[in-house]
């Protein structure tokens, strides 16, 4: 089992974590125009409109300044796109939650919109695309940056309630690494949690993107259970399935 202090501080972290994160009132029409405007100075070209997938048109609709969904009551909800470039508008979970990559200017992201949230969880930043479990009952997201652009920094679990989502977990204290990720969940209670070790160099400087998708990477564990609380630390690439798991 892990040892005890990593264990109390999991669950001191678990304690702290911040609630849901309440949906932010959408910035005025003319607020985000006027953001949509100064992009297209800044690129020297028309802002785009995301591009929304066909299953998705009945449920999102999007322009170069707004991107609207309609929630499980079938009020809209709108998230204002002005100074942002979306990507891979998708949906989880047979369509409760749509979610969808943000970048900007000294920015950047993931926002997950729960449909059938009650005042609680509307809108979420996970950083990177998140990972369900099988059952659906808890995400994972894992998004951290030396610079701190990102919209998460840090690792967060997530439960899922048929009218809500709460934030059960979060913690920024993770040792050094980028392209950080949450794997597929290989038990409900359990999910890797990835990132390439800090130092690793690509063969040539114009090979980044080609070699980082298979660098080697570091292993860590996010498990959960009523005797043993919560748990995130160092592992291997067998996590979730053995005990091997280190300070």
């Amino acid at each position: 089992m892990p040892n005890a202090s990593l264990r109390i501080a999991a669950l001191i972290a678990l304690a702290c974590a911040t609630g849901p994160v309440a949906a932010q009132p959408p910035g005025a029409p003319e607020e985000q125009r006027v953001l949509r405007l100064e992009w297209e100075q800044n690129f020297r070209r028309p802002k785009p409109v995301p591009a929304v997938p066909a299953p998705l048109r009945q449920m999102v609709s999007a322009t170069s300044e707004w991107v609207t969904v309609t929630m499980g009551d079938g009020n809209p909800f709108r998230v204002g796109i002005g100074a942002l470039t979306i990507d891979k508008l998708e949906s989880f979970q047979n369509g409760r939650f749509i979610g969808f990559e943000i970048s900007g200017n000294e920015e950047y992201g993931y926002i997950l919109i729960d449909r059938m949230g009650r005042d609680h969880l509307i809108e979420s930043h996970t950083g990177s695309r998140p990972s369900f479990a099988e059952d659906g009952r808890h995400f994972a997201a894992a998004e951290i940056s030396e610079s701190g652009f990102g919209n998460l920094n840090g690792v967060a679990l997530w439960e899922v309630h048929p009218g809500a989502v709460k934030r059960i977990f979060y913690t920024d204290s993770v040792r050094a690494g980028f392209n950080w990720r949450a794997e597929a969940f290989r038990q409900a209670t359990c999910v890797p949690i990835t990132a390439v070790e800090e130092g690793w160099q690509p063969t040539a400087p114009d090979r980044w993107d080609a070699e980082v998708a298979n660098a080697p990477r570091a292993w860590y564990e996010l498990r959960w259970s009523a005797e043993d609380g919560l748990y995130f630390g160092r592992s291997t690439d067998a996590a979730c399935f053995d005990d091997s798991s280190g300070s």
